[in-house]
């Protein structure tokens, strides 16, 4: 459970951060991104300085006592990038690992290195024609992110799955300012039926979601809504966007089921507050004018109660200034049910922000508050210093 909620910390970082992992280059939306998920195709080719669709005509195979990982034969069918000007369609050339192949199996060769005058041969994968199609189709990357986004949009639960797949990838990848966009072009129609067929993989359940979210009306946020309160053991990455589409739908009367029915109970599986949490910050970071900044810091103030999130709760609460709380989270430091590293580095993060932020910065507290909370951090460090150093190791301020 550590490492999953780090990496929730990480992917919406607080104004006051533990350093301790970097966050991904790429930037998917949060709501709808898994670490296991690919790079999209189209990217790897605007970003590979070579990209070759090839067919193997012979191979060599690999030998697990020599370690030999054998080798394949391509031939050229089409060149794709070549920035070197190096590959001609009908060659042949050789890819030092052996690649297991159906007969007229196709495949895209990257290659990424600059510089070099032999092409280093990055990674293969096998491709169908459909997907080569849709490569050649993609807009160029200096094309308006909208025509590159409803390009995609046409592909969604196409037949063919790879590239069905390769639609939805761009799209999970893409920040949410850039899907808010494609507005006029979805159709809630779709997005329904995707979401309540049951053939629709689990893991685009969330971005379908948010994308109703979007688009959709009172009967859908209902369709939602009974999602949300309906039992279920396979709670995952798909509630997430579930409950951001909601909340976008219904506003602060839907987070009041939210509250009622994933942050107030204790005893709410956690993966469901996890879920819950992500949506609170989903609609702090891209508000939708239907819930105040208020009513999402009550919102998450109902966390705090709970030692296995409260760490998290602390670190939204700073980055959204809420000085509330200041003094109740002195009292969970000398709580023993609350005794735990991540929850006491939080606290100190807590009030090294508030003593921190230049009294006439708009997000600093008042000089009474900050005042105690400088209080709470000297009396803290008398008694935890190694705790106070650790924070101020990684503490940083973003201006």
């Amino acid at each position: 459970m550590h490492s999953a909620k780090l990496i929730l910390v990480l992917l919406v970082a607080p104004a006051a951060v533990v350093a301790e992992e970097a966050p991904p280059d790429r930037s998917p939306h949060i709501l709808c991104y898994s670490a296991q998920d690919p790079e999209p195709l189209a990217r790897q080719v605007e970003r590979s300085v070579t990209t070759l669709v090839v067919k193997p005509v012979g191979s060599v195979p690999r030998n697990e006592t020599t370690r030999f990982p054998g080798e394949t034969t391509f031939e050229i069918a089409e060149v794709l990038k070549d920035t070197g000007g190096q590959f001609t369609a009908g060659k042949t050339l050789r890819y030092p690992e052996e690649t297991e192949t159906e007969d007229g199996a196709t495949f895209l060769l990257f290659s990424f290195q600059e510089d070099r005058k032999d092409a280093q041969w990055s990674h293969t994968v096998p491709i169908t024609d459909a997907v080569l199609r849709y490569l050649k189709g993609v807009p160029g990357p200096d094309a308006p992110i909208a025509d590159r986004l409803r390009y995609f949009v046409q592909f969604l639960e196409h037949d063919d799955s790879q590239l069905s797949t390769e639609a939805f990838l761009e799209l999970q990848y893409s920040e949410f300012e850039n899907l808010e966009l494609l507005k006029p072009d979805l159709s809630r129609r779709k997005l329904r039926s995707w979401l309540t067929d049951s053939q629709t993989e689990p893991t685009r359940v969330s971005l379908y979601s948010l994308l109703l979210g979007l688009v959709g009306n009172a009967d859908d946020a209902s369709y939602l809504e009974a999602r949300i309160l309906t039992p279920s053991e396979d709670i995952g990455l798909e509630v997430r966007g579930i409950v951001a589409g909601y909340l976008m739908l219904t506003g602060e009367e839907g987070l009041d089921v939210i509250d009622r029915e994933m942050l107030a109970d204790p005893e709410e599986p956690i993966n469901e507050a996890v879920s819950a949490l992500q949506g609170l910050r989903f609609l702090w970071d891209h508000p939708q004018g239907n819930v105040s900044k208020d009513r999402l810091r009550s919102s998450m103030r109902l966390l705090l109660g709970r030692p296995e999130l409260a760490d998290l709760a602390i670190s939204d609460l700073a980055r959204w200034n809420d000085w509330s709380v200041a003094d109740r989270l002195m009292e969970l430091y000398n709580d023993e049910d609350f005794d735990i590293p991540s929850i006491k580095k939080a606290i100190v993060q807590y009030y090294l922000l508030a003593i921190r932020l230049p009294p006439d910065d708009e997000r600093a507290p008042p000089r009474e508050t900050a005042a105690r909370c400088a209080e709470h951090l000297a009396q803290i460090r008398k008694i935890d210093l190694e705790t106070v150093r650790r924070a101020e190791r990684f503490f940083f301020l973003v201006k």
